[in-house]
C-alpha cells in the first residue's frame, strides 16, 4: 500500500508538492501528529538543489518514455511547493488514518487522467486492477475520487490541493476539514504549537500522548511526561540545523530532560566515530531550558551532507539497467 501511495503522489503532483509554510488551516483539529516539507524553502538551499539535480531530474528522465511528452515538459520543479501529512494515531499502522495533502501549480487532474489513459483498466476487471492502475469514480455531486489499486483514494479539495488517504472515509474527513472555515474550527494544541516563525523546510509535530502504547527504553521513559515535541530542520549559512523542542508537564520534568540530554551529548561525544564533523556536532550541541520548555540545537556541515547525498545518488549505469 505504501508503494501505491508514493506512486499516486508522484503522478498527481509532478513528483513532489505542497503549500510553502505549513498550512495550519488545512490540518484537522483532531490531528495528533503532522509532518510538513516546505519544498519552496528546501529548493532555496544547497541541499534542495542537490536533491533536484541528483534524484528528481533523473527520475523524470526515466519516466519520459512512459508519459506524454507535453506532460513531461510541464514538470517545472519551481511549481512544487511542499507536502503535508497528518494523522490521529502513531502507535499502530499510522498510515491507515493519515491524510496526505499535496499542493502544486501543476495541472494535477490532467496528469492523473493522462496516467489512466496510458494504463487503462480492462473492461470488467475494475476490481482486479493491477499495480499502477488508476480508476476514476464520479459521485452524485459530480466530485471525482481517484482509486489506485483499491488501496489509495484521492480527491481534490481545490484545483491545486489534492487529498490522499488509505480509505474513502479518511479522504472525506480531510476534505471536510480543509473546507471548513477557521470560525468553524477549534484549533488543537498541536496546531497552536506550530505557529512559531522560522520553521525551516521540514517540520515534525507531535501532540501530548505521542508515546502512549510505545515501548520506551528506561532512558526515554521521561518523554511520557511531555505535552508534545517538535523537530525543525533548516539550512543556516554553511550548516544544516536541527532544533528539537519539548514541552514538559512540569518545570521539574523539564530540568530532568535537560540533564538527560546533556548527559547523552557527553556520552555520545565519547562513543561516536572519531569523525571531525560528528565530534564538532556533539560538542556544539546546545541544550537550553526556559520554564517547562527544553530546546536542543545541533549543527552539521552542509558540505558533509552533500557529500553523503552524492554517494546515495543513482549511477547512470544503474539507471539504464
Amino acid at each position: 500500500m505504501r508503494h501505491s501511495l508514493i506512486l499516486l503522489a508522484l503522478v498527481s503532483s509532478g513528483w513532489m508538492a505542497s503549500a510553502g509554510p505549513i498550512p495550519l488551516a488545512r490540518i484537522s483539529p483532531a490531528a495528533t501528529w503532522t509532518a510538513h516539507l516546505d519544498v519552496d524553502a528546501l529548493q532555496r538551499t544547497p541541499l534542495g538543489a542537490a536533491i533536484v539535480r541528483q534524484f528528481l531530474v533523473p527520475m523524470v528522465e526515466g519516466f519520459s518514455g512512459q508519459m506524454p511528452a507535453p506532460l513531461v515538459a510541464q514538470l517545472d520543479f519551481s511549481k512544487l511547493h511542499g507536502i503535508t501529512l497528518f494523522g490521529t494515531r502513531l502507535q499502530e499502522n499510522p498510515e491507515k488514518g493519515a491524510a496526505l495533502l499535496i499542493h502544486s501549480d501543476l495541472p494535477l487532474q490532467a496528469a492523473m487522467d493522462a496516467f489512466m489513459a496510458l494504463n487503462p483498466v480492462k473492461e470488467g476487471a475494475a476490481d482486479k486492477a493491477g499495480p499502477g492502475q488508476l480508476r476514476k469514480l464520479v459521485g452524485q455531486g459530480g466530485g471525482a475520487t481517484y482509486v489506485l489499486n483499491r488501496e489509495i483514494f484521492a480527491s481534490f479539495a481545490s484545483s491545486n490541493c489534492l487529498v490522499i488517504g488509505a480509505s474513502q472515509q479518511v479522504v472525506d474527513e480531510a476534505l471536510a476539514s480543509t473546507g471548513a472555515s477557521q470560525a468553524q474550527k477549534v484549533p488543537s494544541a498541536l496546531v497552536k504549537s506550530l505557529t512559531q516563525k522560522d520553521q525551516g523546510f521540514l517540520v515534525l509535530g507531535l501532540a501530548e500522548g505521542f508515546t502512549r502504547g510505545m515501548k520506551l527504553p528506561p532512558q526515554a521513559e521521561i518523554l511520557s511526561q511531555t505535552e508534545g515535541m517538535q523537530l525543525h530542520l533548516s539550512a543556516v549559512g554553511e550548516e544544516l540545523i536541527a532544533k528539537l523542542s519539548l514541552k514538559a508537564k512540569a518545570v521539574e520534568v523539564a530540568s530532568q530532560i535537560q540533564q538527560s540530554l546533556q548527559g547523552f551529548a557527553a556520552l555520545a561525544s565519547l562513543v561516536l566515530p572519531q569523525q571531525a564533523s560528528l565530534q564538532a556536532m556533539m560538542k556544539g550541541m546546545r541544550v537550553a531550558k526556559q520554564d517547562r520548555s527544553v530546546e536542543v540545537q545541533l549543527g552539521y556541515p552542509m558540505r558533509d551532507v552533500l557529500d553523503q547525498l552524492q554517494s546515495l545518488a543513482p549511477r547512470k549505469s544503474a539507471q539504464k539497467e
